[in-house]
C-alpha cells in the first residue's frame, strides 16, 4: 500500500540531499578495498608473466649486443644482454608438436591473462552485488524515515539483483568490458613479444615493456571499478525509490568542486521523473569515473533556506545555499 500524500512529513530538500550525500560518500569510499584486491591480482599475474618470459630467454637465448631502450621506448645505445633470435623462437617446440616455441609461450601467458580477468570478474560481481543489496534496502529505509511512515517492500530477488549489477554503462556490462580488455591485453602482449624478438630486445627490456602494459591495464581496471560502483549504487537507489512508492521524481546532484565534468555541471540541480531516468543521459554515471548521485524529490519538499556542501579550489569544504547550481557556484570561484 502506497503512502498517502497526507501522511508525508513536510521535509525540506536539504534533509534528503544531505542524507544522500553522506550515504554516497560512505559507499564511494568502499571502492579502495576492491581496487587493492585487483592490484593484488595484477601483481601476481605480472610476476608470473615475467617469470615465464625470463625462463624462455634462459632456455633459448644467447648473449649478444642488443639495443638498450630508455624510459621513452627509444633505443639510445647498445648493450650486451640475453637475446632470443626470432628464428629460434619460431622453431617447432618439439618433434611431435605443430606449435612453435613462441606460440607455446604465448598460449601459457594467455592462460595467465585469462585467470587474471576471471578473478577480477568474480570479485567485482561479488562486490557490486553486496553494494546493490545493502544500498537498495538502505535507500528504501531512508525514504520511509524521511516521510515518517514505513511499509513492507519486496527484497531484491536474485534475478533482479543480477540484472541490476549488469546494467550497461556506455552500452556494455562490466563482464563485456572485461572480455574486450582481456582480448586487447593478450593481443598487446603477443605484439610486444613478437616485435621485441624481431628487434632483438633483451629479456630485461621485454619484461619492462610488459610490466608497463600491465600497469596501464590495471589503471583501466581501477576506472571500471569506480564507474561500476557509481552505476550500481545509483541503480540500487533508483530501485529503492520505486519500491518505496513515495517518490516520483529525483534530483541530479553533482559534486561542487573543480574536478566535476561539464556533463555533470549542466545536470546539477535538475530534476526528472523516475520513470524517465536514463543512465548516461540524465542519470549517473554519465561518464567514466562519474561521482554524481541523486536524491528523491517529493511534492512536499522545498529548498528554501537550505545549504549544500562545496569545495573551493584548494579542496577546503564549506557550505553554499541549497538552491545554488554548479553554474552559479563556478562563478563564485572565478572559473570560466
Amino acid at each position: 500500500m502506497a503512502v498517502k500524500p497526507s501522511e508525508v512529513k513536510q521535509r525540506n530538500q536539504e534533509y534528503y540531499d544531505k542524507r544522500e550525500e553522506k550515504k554516497a560518500t560512505r559507499y564511494y569510499k568502499t571502492d579502495s578495498k576492491e581496487i587493492r584486491r585487483k592490484d593484488g591480482y595484477y601483481k601476481t599475474a605480472n610476476n608470473e608473466i615475467e617469470k615465464e618470459v625470463n625462463a624462455f630467454y634462459a632456455k633459448y637465448g644467447k648473449v649478444k649486443e642488443a639495443p638498450k631502450i630508455d624510459d621513452l621506448g627509444v633505443a639510445t645505445e647498445t648493450e650486451t644482454a640475453l637475446v632470443v633470435d626470432y628464428n629460434t623462437a619460431t622453431k617447432k617446440s618439439g618433434s611431435r608438436s605443430n606449435k612453435t616455441r613462441l606460440q607455446v609461450l604465448l598460449a601459457s601467458l594467455g592462460i595467465t591473462i585469462n585467470e587474471l580477468y576471471k578473478k577480477q570478474n568474480k570479485s567485482l560481481e561479488q562486490y557490486l552485488s553486496a553494494v546493490a543489496s545493502e544500498n537498495y534496502n538502505e535507500s528504501v529505509f531512508e525514504v520511509f524515515k524521511g516521510v515518517g511512515h514505513g511499509q513492507r517492500f519486496n527484497k531484491l530477488s536474485d534475478a533482479a539483483l543480477s540484472q541490476l549489477i549488469r546494467t550497461p554503462v556506455a552500452g556494455t556490462t562490466f563482464t563485456q568490458t572485461y572480455t574486450l580488455n582481456r582480448n586487447k591485453l593478450a593481443a598487446d602482449v603477443n605484439r610486444i613479444l613478437r616485435d621485441g624478438m624481431i628487434k632483438g630486445l633483451s629479456n630485461k627490456d621485454m619484461t619492462k615493456q610488459l610490466e608497463s602494459k600491465m600497469g596501464t591495464d590495471s589503471k583501466n581496471a581501477s576506472r571500471i571499478i569506480r564507474t561500476e560502483l557509481n552505476n550500481v549504487y545509483n541503480q540500487s537507489n533508483l530501485s529503492g525509490y520505486e519500491a518505496s512508492g513515495v517518490a516520483n521524481r529525483y534530483e541530479y546532484i553533482a559534486t561542487l568542486d573543480n574536478r566535476t565534468s561539464e556533463q555533470c555541471q549542466e545536470l546539477d540541480g535538475e530534476n526528472f521523473a523516475i520513470s524517465e531516468a536514463v543512465p548516461g543521459v540524465n542519470f549517473p554515471p554519465v561518464h567514466p569515473n562519474c561521482r554524481s548521485t541523486t536524491s528523491i524529490m517529493l511534492d512536499s519538499t522545498t529548498k528554501a533556506g537550505t545549504t549544500r556542501i562545496a569545495r573551493d579550489m584548494s579542496g577546503k569544504t564549506y557550505t553554499v545555499p541549497g538552491t545554488m547550481k554548479y553554474s552559479e557556484w563556478k562563478k563564485t570561484q572565478g572559473i570560466e
